[in-house]
C-alpha cells in the first residue's frame, strides 16, 4: 500500500478575479507551514505530509469515535523555542516507533487505489457506515473489511460501492509507548473530508466549514497532555472589507496566502487541480 498526495484537494492559481467573486466565493487566510492530513481513528491520530511521511502518531481523546479526516497545516514554533535535546528525544521517539511498527509506517498505512477497481484515492480508517445525506456524487469510503458507502456498482468486497472514495489498508495504530508530543506545535484546521464516519468530501464548502465550525464549538478549548492543539481557520464571505482585513490585520499566525473557496465546491480528490479553490500569494 501508498500514499498519494492525489488525496489532497490541489487549488488552481488565482490569475483574474472571477465575476462572482463577491457573491459565490469565501476566502481563508492560509497559514505558512506544511499542508498534512491528519487522520484519527477512534481518538489515535495520525499525521501525514503531503509525501506521505508520517510526521507523528499521538492520541486526543476530542476527537469521535471512528473515522477523521482533516485538511491541516502543520504551524511549528520558532526553532529556538524547542530545546535540541527534546529534539533529539522526539527523533529517538520517531526512531524507536517506526522499529517496533516494523517499517509499515514507511510504506504507508493509507492506501490510495488507482485501479478504478473501488476508488481513486485513499486514506485510512475502520470500518465505516457513511451517513447519506454527505456522501454527494459517488465519494465513499472503503475498508480494509470491505464495507463501503457511495453511489454505483457492486464493488469487489462486501458491499463496497464504485466512485472516488478514500480506500485503508490498516487504521492509524496507537504507539506502544505513548508519550507527551515534544514542543509547541499546532495543527491549523482549514477542511475536513471526514467526522466519525460521515463522509463530507461530498458536500460543499459551506457545509463542511459549518460542520467543523460546530464540531469545534462543542470541543475543549485546551488539549489532554498527549494532544496537540488545534485551531480552526475560519472562511469568510468574499467582501472588499473581508480582503482588506486579511491582507493587512494579523491573524495570530505567519500568513502563506489567501485560499478563495466556491461556497458550493465538493472537496476534489482526484483531479489535479480544481477551479472551485483559487490560491492567492502576494509578492
Amino acid at each position: 500500500p501508498f500514499f498519494s498526495p492525489r488525496q489532497f484537494q490541489m487549488p488552481d492559481w488565482l490569475l483574474e478575479p472571477p465575476p462572482d467573486l463577491t457573491t459565490n466565493w469565501l476566502v481563508q487566510v492560509r497559514p505558512e507551514g506544511d499542508r498534512c492530513l491528519l487522520l484519527s481513528n477512534d481518538g489515535r491520530v495520525q499525521v501525514r505530509r503531503k509525501n506521505g511521511y508520517v510526521l507523528e502518531h499521538y492520541h486526543d481523546a476530542r476527537f469521535p469515535r471512528g473515522l477523521t479526516i482533516l485538511d491541516v497545516v502543520c504551524i511549528e514554533p520558532p526553532q529556538e523555542d524547542v530545546p535540541e535535546e527534546a529534539m533529539q528525544q522526539a527523533a529517538a521517539g520517531q526512531m524507536q516507533l517506526e522499529a517496533h511498527s516494523g517499517g509499515q509506517e514507511q510504506q504507508g498505512d493509507v492506501d490510495v487505489d488507482d485501479t478504478g477497481r473501488h476508488g481513486e484515492d485513499g486514506a485510512a480508517g475502520d470500518d465505516i457506515d457513511m451517513a447519506g445525506g454527505a456522501t454527494g456524487r459517488g465519494r465513499g469510503f472503503r475498508t480494509g473489511r470491505g464495507r463501503g458507502a457511495g453511489r454505483g456498482g457492486r464493488g469487489p468486497q462486501g458491499r463496497g460501492r464504485s466512485g472516488r472514495g478514500y480506500v485503508s489498508g490498516d487504521a492509524p495504530a496507537p504507539s506502544a509507548h505513548r508519550r507527551r508530543p515534544v514542543g509547541d506545535r499546532k495543527y491549523a484546521v482549514c477542511d475536513v473530508l471526514a467526522w466519525g464516519d460521515h463522509d463530507l468530501a461530498g458536500a460543499d464548502v459551506e457545509c463542511r466549514l459549518f460542520w467543523l465550525d460546530s464540531r469545534f464549538s462543542e470541543m475543549s478549548d485546551k488539549p489532554s497532555r498527549r494532544a496537540r492543539a488545534l485551531q480552526l481557520i475560519p472562511a469568510m464571505p468574499v467582501t472588499p472589507e473581508v480582503l482588506s482585513q486579511a491582507y493587512h490585520l494579523e491573524s495570530g499566525y505567519s500568513k502563506d496566502s489567501l485560499l478563495f473557496l466556491h461556497k458550493e465546491g465538493h472537496y476534489h480528490v482526484s483531479e489535479s487541480v480544481t477551479p472551485l479553490a483559487l490560491l492567492w500569494r502576494g509578492g
